[in-house]
C-alpha cells in the first residue's frame, strides 16, 4: 500500500515537472516567449529592442507631460520635449534699455540749454546729467522704470508736470526743475543733489551725506567729471545762486 501511494506521488511529481518544462507562456505586449522563472528566481527584463516601440513612446511620453507641468509652461508651449525655455537674463543694475538712437547734439543741446537757464543752473551740468542717465537716448526705459532722457519716475515725471516722459523736451523740462529743487534742499550742494536724483532724499537724508553706495558713488564722481569737461575744466554746474564755486562735498 505504501509502494503504491509512493508510485502515485511520482507519477503526479513527474508529470508536473513535464508540463512545467513545456508551459513557454506569449508575453502579452512583446509576443516573446517567457518560461515562467522558478521559484526565488528573479527574471531579468525583457531587452529594449523587444520592447515594442509604441510602448516606449507612451512611457517617455508621459515623463515629457510632467517635466511640462512641473516646469509650469502654458498649453500652447508644450509640444517640444525638454524645450523649458530660460528666463531672460536681468539688465545690468542702473543701464537703461532703449531701442532708439541718442539724439544728435543740435537738437539735444538746445533743450538742456533752455531748461538749465530757466531754473538758473548750467547747461554742462544738465547735459552730463542726460548722458549718465540715458546716453541720450529719449525712449531709454530703466530696470526700475525710470523713463527717457533724464531717467524720470512716474511719480516724479507727474509731480514735476510732464505728461509724457518721452517726450524730449517736456522729459527734460521736468528732469531739470527736479534737479533744481534737489540743489536748493541741500543748499547747492551738487554732491548730495545728484546723490538723491540717483539714490533718493531719503537715503541721502538718512546718511547724512553721500549714501555709501558704490553705484551712487560713482554716479556723482561720473556726472562731475562730465561736467567739468564740458565747461571747459571749469568748475561746474550747480544753482547760479551758489556760484560756480562752491565746492561740493567728496563722496
Amino acid at each position: 500500500m505504501r509502494h503504491r501511494k509512493t508510485l502515485v506521488w511520482f507519477g503526479i511529481w513527474l508529470a508536473c515537472g513535464m508540463v512545467w518544462g513545456q508551459s513557454a507562456v506569449v508575453a502579452p505586449k512583446t509576443g516573446q516567449k517567457v518560461v515562467p522563472a522558478e521559484p526565488g528566481e528573479v527574471t531579468p527584463p525583457a531587452p529594449v529592442a523587444d520592447i515594442p516601440k509604441t510602448q516606449i513612446e507612451s512611457s517617455l511620453e508621459q515623463q515629457r507631460a510632467s517635466v511640462r507641468r512641473q516646469a509650469g509652461l502654458p498649453e500652447d508651449k508644450q509640444d517640444a520635449f525638454f524645450m523649458v525655455p530660460f528666463p531672460p537674463l536681468p539688465p545690468v543694475a542702473g543701464v537703461a534699455e532703449a531701442d532708439c538712437d541718442p539724439m544728435p547734439d543740435k537738437d539735444l543741446k538746445p533743450l538742456a540749454e533752455t531748461a538749465a537757464v530757466k531754473q538758473g543752473l548750467k547747461p554742462e551740468l544738465v547735459e552730463a546729467v542726460i548722458a549718465q542717465e540715458s546716453g541720450g537716448k529719449p525712449c531709454a526705459v530703466s530696470v526700475k522704470g525710470a523713463m527717457g532722457l533724464m531717467q524720470l519716475m512716474p511719480e516724479t515725471a507727474s509731480e514735476m508736470g510732464a505728461t509724457d516722459p518721452f517726450d524730449p523736451a517736456q522729459n527734460v523740462t521736468a528732469g531739470v526743475k527736479y534737479l533744481k529743487q534737489l540743489l536748493d534742499k541741500y543748499h547747492g550742494d551738487q554732491a548730495l543733489a545728484l546723490s538723491a536724483y540717483n539714490a533718493g532724499q531719503k537715503r541721502v537724508d538718512d546718511a547724512g551725506g553721500v549714501p555709501d553706495l558704490a553705484e551712487t558713488k560713482n554716479y556723482v564722481g561720473a556726472i562731475q567729471s562730465k561736467a567739468a569737461a564740458g565747461a571747459g575744466g571749469a568748475a561746474s554746474g550747480g544753482a547760479a545762486s551758489v556760484g560756480a564755486g562752491a565746492a561740493p562735498k567728496s563722496p
